[in-house]
């Protein structure tokens, strides 16, 4: 273990310029991935799979309007106090 240290530290500078040139090649391909193809490559988008679904939106607002209406009766109510 002693003399790889050793000899880690007499190449350092080669060491540091390799791990330059590798993190420089994955900036690059994570650039290229993330930022340049999206922007050259666009994706199509299939409207026709977000459709509006009326029924299920009127199921909702009904179930929201009963859950209101629970809590304006349940507000409305007055209880005794506790102390």
């Amino acid at each position: 273990m002693g003399d790889f240290l050793w000899l880690l530290g007499k190449h350092a500078f080669l060491l540091l310029l390799f791990f330059v040139l590798i993190f420089s090649i994955w900036g690059a391909f994570l650039f290229y991935t993330y930022a340049y193809l999206p922007q050259v490559q666009k994706p199509e988008i299939n409207t026709a799979a977000y459709q509006f679904n009326e029924v299920a939106y009127q199921k909702v607002l009904l179930e929201w309007q009963a859950r209101d209406q629970k809590l304006s009766e349940s507000l409305k109510e007055e209880y005794a106090s506790p102390f």
